[in-house]
């Protein structure tokens, strides 16, 4: 269910169906968008949102969003959420993308090793001109934040947080993206 307001789209997450269909829309206005998550917690499986989109979108996330233990419900490669083709894209709001990882952490599976890539929790791919500001990865099952072909993606305020015994998940993974004048301040939260 989605309810719109001044080209603020407040999405309250039953299903990624909702979400997508408000990130639709944000794509689709030819005006600035806002797609908002209000605070809450919210179960939310794989899902991708993707341009190329009219204008730019702020997506605010103020809840948590938690991703599905069941490792099946996963496609290999694609992680939990990814953003792509997006210009002007920004993500901000202090909300929490909690992956669950410990869910799986230790957990051996008969499936091969190429198809049984866990879930990275955010992937960025070929986002342009866009700035991602205070939010916060958790206990993601494999990598935190992946970027592939960004350009102009900046980052500020992001928290990373693993505990002791995750999968060296307090990291980030880039392909095919230049990274100048880096500056890594992370936030471990629950590291000794």
């Amino acid at each position: 269910m989605a309810r719109t307001d001044k080209n603020i789209e407040v999405v309250i997450l039953s299903r990624c169906v909702a979400l997508l269909k408000a990130c639709g829309n944000a794509c689709a206005s030819p005006m600035a968008s806002t797609v908002m998550i209000p605070e809450g917690t919210y179960a939310l499986g794989q899902i991708t949102i993707g341009g190329p989109c009219k204008a730019p979108i702020n997506f605010i996330v103020q809840g948590t969003m938690k991703a599905p233990v069941d490792t099946s419900r996963f496609k290999a490669e694609a992680g939990w959420i990814a953003f792509q083709q997006i210009d002007q894209f920004t993500l901000f709001g202090g909300g929490v993308f909690y992956g669950q990882g410990k869910t799986v952490w230790g957990r051996k599976s008969p499936r091969s090793a190429y198809c049984n890539q866990l879930p990275i929790n955010l992937r960025f791919n070929f986002i342009t001109n866009s700035m991602v500001n205070d939010i916060t990865s958790r206990d993601s099952k494999q990598f935190h934040i992946n970027l592939l072909g960004c350009k102009n993606l900046t980052f500020y305020n992001i928290a990373i947080s693993a505990p002791e015994e995750s999968l060296n998940t307090d990291r980030w993974k880039s392909h095919w993206t230049f990274l100048r004048d880096q500056y890594h301040r992370f936030n471990h939260r629950n590291r000794r």
